[in-house]
């Protein structure tokens, strides 16, 4: 199941818990890190981190699974990633935390 796309865990993970714990593992550190960066709270980042996955949990169940954002995929490099990242969330906690 390791290999399976991303796709098919969420679509999976309605009847499959074990479906979305792949996926949560797959991108559990990358999101977390990312979150960290941006900030500087672990506290925080760790809420949000769970935000982030209950969401994904809720749109596979509403059978929408939203895209894995490119701005958290490990194939682009962290300078890009705090550049190109989508406002909202994570700029509000950016002027939250200063």
């Amino acid at each position: 199941m390791s290999d399976t796309p991303d796709a098919e865990l969420l679509a999976a993970s309605h009847s499959d818990p074990d479906a979305f714990a792949v996926f949560y593992r797959r991108y559990e550190r990358l999101v977390a890190g990312w979150l960290v960066r941006q900030c500087r709270r672990p506290d925080l980042a760790a809420e949000l981190t769970g935000e982030v996955f209950a969401a994904y949990l809720a749109a596979a169940h509403a059978h929408a699974p939203p895209q894995v954002p490119q701005a958290l995929t490990p194939q682009r490099p962290p300078e890009q990633a705090v550049e190109t990242a989508p406002a909202g969330r994570a700029r509000q906690v950016q002027r939250d935390a200063v």
